[in-house]
């Protein structure tokens, strides 16, 4: 307790020699305030990053793109082949892909074909259609789609064929065989050109979910292609050269070339059908022989010549197909579609303001009545479980 009590003591002491200020000699200070210094800079070297655009990734080989040269080459617009087993094949191919989950699996596979030697020595005529006579097209719907009965009936060329993931992909087999003749008998081996809007993403396609065939592999697909087209590339390189497309899009630039006034509907400005793998490859070869045909006169600054709109088909009566007798199929079955060539044109007008008014007026006095009928006959016997 000795040391505790002497420090209090001590404390004391020091407390009462303090001198106590008198109320009237009290200050107030203000806080200590620093002079504000200037902020550092620190310059720190920073690398530079330069942007790049990386160059288009190509899953075919490069050097078998063919140029505008070749095509006109392989449709002997310039100098005619010895023999016709000399002529080349072009087969166009287009995919339509559905998303699941995380992955994109193909359902629709659309194939367009032409043998040169068919068109050997006839003139393409109006807006080529002697030689979209000669065009074979095939048409396959995968049954794992969500939208069978559309994907069915909006072709507007050949048949549409309904089959599963496995039968799709010996059905491509059977047709990329056949295409050159070599199970028909003949013993003809003519080069195969390859043709596509943007070949690169079809190819892939076909190789993921869905067919699963690598037509690259001759091993594989049963075939070899010499050369591939590209109708995107060709539209790229036009534009470069001054022709000015109003888009990229395969339905516009097909319209813009001169396609056949009765794929130009009245409710848009591209050509109708798009979106349907067997359309879709049709306009891909339409497109790469105006090009073979127009070429020369496009680079020398002749104005595009759009398909002027007229009562053709239209997208009403796109959709009409798809209410016919017998729309529904099985698997494995074919349909027949609309013949391009025999088809006659459709004026579709739209009702007036007054009658679509009367016709709704109609439609909901109907239900009305419905409805009061119904409730009226459920009144009695809402009151006899009521009073019981």
């Amino acid at each position: 307790m000795l040391p505790l009590y002497r420090s209090f003591l001590l404390t004391s002491q020091a407390a009462a020699q303090r001198p106590v200020l008198a109320h009237a000699s009290r200050r107030l200070t203000a806080p200590l305030v620093r002079t504000p210094q200037q902020p550092h800079v620190i310059h720190l070297s920073r690398r530079k990053i330069i942007r790049v655009k990386e160059p288009r990734k190509f899953t075919l080989v490069r050097d078998r793109y063919g140029s505008i040269e070749d095509l006109k080459a392989a449709l002997a617009l310039k100098v005619k082949p010895a023999t016709l087993s000399e002529c080349a094949v072009l087969v166009a191919i287009d995919t339509e892909s559905e998303k699941r989950g995380l992955l994109n699996h193909v359902v629709e596979v659309g194939v367009t074909i032409l043998r040169v030697r068919d068109i050997i020595g006839t003139a393409p005529g109006a807006f080529l259609s002697n030689w979209i006579a000669k065009l074979k097209h095939h048409h396959l719907v995968l049954d794992i789609t969500t939208r069978p009965k559309k994907r069915m009936h909006s072709s507007l060329f050949g048949k549409s064929r309904f089959l599963s993931s496995e039968d799709a992909q010996i059905a491509l087999k059977k047709i990329l065989r056949e295409c050159t003749g070599q199970n028909n008998g003949d013993s003809a081996n003519p080069a195969v050109m390859l043709v596509g809007q943007s070949i690169d993403g079809d190819v892939n396609a076909l190789r993921g979910p869905g067919v699963r065939l690598d037509i690259r592999d001759p091993a594989t697909a049963g075939i070899t292609f010499d050369k591939v087209f590209e109708t995107l590339g060709f539209t790229i390189a036009a534009r470069e050269l001054g022709v000015r497309f109003p888009s990229g899009k395969l339905g516009q630039v097909v319209r813009s070339l001169g396609v056949d006034p009765k794929y130009v509907g009245t409710e848009t400005d591209s050509v109708i059908g798009t979106h349907n793998a067997s359309n879709d490859a049709a306009y891909t070869m339409m497109a790469l022989l105006l090009y073979a045909i127009k070429w020369d006169d496009l680079i020398r600054g002749a104005p595009l010549a759009p398909t002027e709109r007229v009562q053709g088909l239209s997208k009403k009566h796109l959709r009409s197909l798809g209410q016919r007798e017998g729309a529904g199929v099985t698997k494995g079955e074919q349909q027949p579609m609309v013949d391009s060539t025999a088809t006659t044109p459709v004026v579709t007008s739209k009702p007036s303001k007054e009658v679509a008014g009367s016709q709704w007026r109609k439609r909901l006095s109907s239900k009305f009545y419905v409805l009061l009928l119904a409730g009226g006959a459920a009144l009695p016997v809402l009151g006899q479980w009521y009073q019981g």
